[in-house]
């Protein structure tokens, strides 16, 4: 959901460029880029704030069981949303000539599809809760079948904002949605202390993110197939790489759930939940960014893949270190985020999110695929990776436990990674390693910042765990001292050229 609202009209023609010779139309979109993707990144970390505390109170108030009998209905539901999802915010960005009739006819497929999800998320209410020996998954699936109904109701047009890399009135949309949902969670925590403070959060939010929707800009849909050879054009390998997807991310905890029950569920949930945050608040606001001003460069390739390979370099010199760091860290951040209980998060967090890490500098690939129309290319990316993917973690966790199944997930991390890089030379006819030339001076302080933690940091006298906060602090400090001294270092050696160095340094008024 949460995408934006239409404000103006983009400007058609600008390109962006972070290499070779950048033309004042590509600096101008290079600018407009930045500012959406700040936006963006802006308005999710105040909402990351407000979750957090809302996470801080929530996960004192539950147990690691709760969050396991709510994580089976969210990803049921997540699954189904996503095997079916055909793309709604894509087409609205990719048609900039989208009409009246593409419109009504994205509204009524979405509603469509949003009566169905909800028809077979209550019909396998039942089936549920005697796969997993668990009752209470019987009322959960009901009421959640509300959730694919409210979103299928949402202004279409909704996604117009996105298309016009104007991000500004998102903040106030999503800033709603969330404070209301926190509020509603924090207070149904208090109440019950049970997982209903997590779904009567997530369906106040959903509804309030629907009003909003027609509420910024009006808009009466009717029901209407008119487009549907147009949108399905665009949209139909779209849909079923978004279902591959979805499958690819979430089968692991109805896995887990199966094998190893409700507590180990729990941590796993909430593991990924933390490993995800860099994705969530960087990678993806970047990637939403991106799509938009590479398809205003549909008519010049050269033009777009120099957008592509600046959107690698800027990722991987933020969300890369933020993910690998986090990982780092995990023994400390996991408790101060969830407290005692939630352990079994740990290793998910050590394991998986430096991995996970080293793919968000190839996550620009995805947006570049999509904005040149490589739809099937991305599906049969995404059918390899699951056939990869899917049963080494079922044979890790088979064999070798909980913590076999969390590597099993790491190592998936590497392999996507290696998956994009090849996707990428498909579509350009270059080398694959060339995104990894691009951002050679992120992934050597990355191999710094990796010594400190791996080789010397276990060899000095640390903080009790009294001081875990002060400890945390202080390692995440050195962590990012290194990384940033190490990366700027290697970037004036080479003569200072244009890059992301340069860019922050503008933005922090350092160097006109």
């Amino acid at each position: 959901m949460g995408r934006g609202i239409y404000i103006r009209q983009p400007h058609k023609g600008y390109g962006m460029s972070q290499i070779g010779t950048k033309t004042g139309a590509e600096a101008e979109l290079t600018g407009r880029i930045t500012r959406g993707a700040a936006w963006i990144v802006g308005g999710r970390f105040v909402m990351r704030i407000i979750g957090l505390v809302n996470t801080l109170i929530v996960a004192r108030l539950l147990t690691p069981e709760d969050f396991g009998i709510v994580a089976i209905s969210f990803i049921a539901l997540q699954i189904l949303q996503g095997m079916s999802d055909f793309g709604a915010a894509q087409v609205v960005v990719k048609f900039h000539d989208a009409n009246r009739d593409d419109y009504d006819t994205i509204w009524t497929f979405s509603l469509l599809r949003g009566l169905l999800l909800g028809g077979v998320m209550a019909g396998l209410a039942w089936p549920a809760a005697h796969f997993y020996d668990e009752p209470a998954l019987v009322p959960l699936f009901l009421v959640m079948a509300l959730a694919p109904v409210l979103e299928g109701l949402i202004n279409p047009r909704f996604f117009e904002f996105e298309r016009a890399l104007d991000f500004s009135r998102e903040f106030i949309v999503v800033g709603l949605n969330k404070f209301t949902a926190v509020a509603v969670s924090i207070s149904l925590a208090l109440i019950f202390r049970n997982y209903w403070a997590l779904v009567g959060g997530l369906l106040v939010g959903g509804m309030v993110q629907l009003i909003l929707s027609f509420w910024f800009l009006p808009f009466r849909p009717h029901f209407s197939f008119q487009s549907y050879k147009k949108i399905f054009g665009f949209a139909g390998w779209l849909t079923a790489t978004g279902a591959l997807v979805t499958m690819n991310l979430k089968l692991d905890s109805l896995i887990i759930a199966r094998l190893f029950g409700m507590a180990p569920t729990g941590g796993y949930f909430l593991g990924m939940q933390l490993v995800q945050l860099p994705t969530n608040e960087l990678a993806t606001p970047v990637s939403r960014a991106l799509f938009p001003g590479m398809s205003e460069q549909q008519d010049d390739k050269a033009a777009m893949r120099r957008t592509c390979l600046g959107g690698v370099a800027g990722m991987a010199a933020i969300a890369a270190p933020v993910a690998v760091g986090m990982g780092f860290v995990a023994p400390d951040l996991v408790p101060l985020f969830f407290g005692p209980g939630y352990e079994l998060a740990i290793p998910v967090v050590q394991w998986v999110a430096p991995t996970l890490g080293l793919y968000f500098l190839s996550e620009p690939i995805r947006p570049f695929a999509l904005a040149r129309g490589k739809t099937k290319l991305l599906f049969i990316r995404e059918l390899i990776y699951m056939f990869l993917r899917l049963p080494s973690f079922i044979i890790a966790a088979l064999l070798f436990g909980f913590i076999g199944a969390i590597i099993a997930r790491a190592l998936a991390g590497i392999a996507q990674l290696g998956l994009n890089l090849l996707l990428y030379s498909r579509i350009t006819g270059r080398s694959a390693l060339e995104p990894l030339a691009h951002c050679w001076r992120s992934l050597l302080a990355l191999a710094v910042m990796s010594v400190w933690f791996l080789l010397i940091h276990p060899n000095i006298p640390h903080l009790s765990d009294s001081l875990r906060l002060l400890r945390l602090l202080i390692d995440a400090a050195i962590g990012a001292g290194l990384y940033t001294i190490t990366h700027f270092l290697a970037w004036h050696f080479v003569g200072r050229p244009d890059g992301v160095e340069r860019m922050i340094l503008k933005r922090l008024g350092i160097q006109r």
